[in-house]
């Protein structure tokens, strides 16, 4: 086995917090970070780039398993979604927790709905 190091912090000393692969993509990997936000590698080892959320915790990510480029994320400000592979960032539908979101996880058989949990309960997005 090899590791690559294909996301590397030192420089700006932040924690990776979450990675999510692209099950359609595997060549893409997302990392979020505390308090820098999403980075995307899209090459599996060339130069991630910084997609936004940089004022944010990104404790879980998750890419929406039955849709092209949707991708969650559950930060320190609640629950974001990117329609376009991460590069633009907004909050989710309304009714989704504002709360700090902890954990996402696709539901295995319905992958139109995830789940969401954060301090005080589970939300589940459909």
């Amino acid at each position: 086995m090899l590791f690559l190091s294909l996301v590397h912090t030192a420089a700006s000393g932040n924690d990776v917090l979450s990675l999510a692969i692209d099950p359609k993509n595997p060549q893409t990997l997302y990392a979020g970070f505390y308090g820098q936000g999403v980075l995307v590698n899209g090459n599996a080892g060339s130069r991630a780039s910084n997609t936004g959320l940089a004022d944010s915790y990104v404790r879980s990510l998750l890419v929406f398993p039955s849709e092209l480029n949707v991708v969650f994320a559950g930060t320190s400000k609640g629950l974001f979604i990117s329609l376009d592979g991460g590069i633009k960032w907004t909050p989710a539908e309304a009714g989704s927790p504002s709360a700090e979101v902890f954990v996402l996880k696709a539901d295995q058989l319905n992958p139109q709905t995830i789940y969401a949990a954060i301090r005080k309960g589970v939300w589940a997005y459909r």
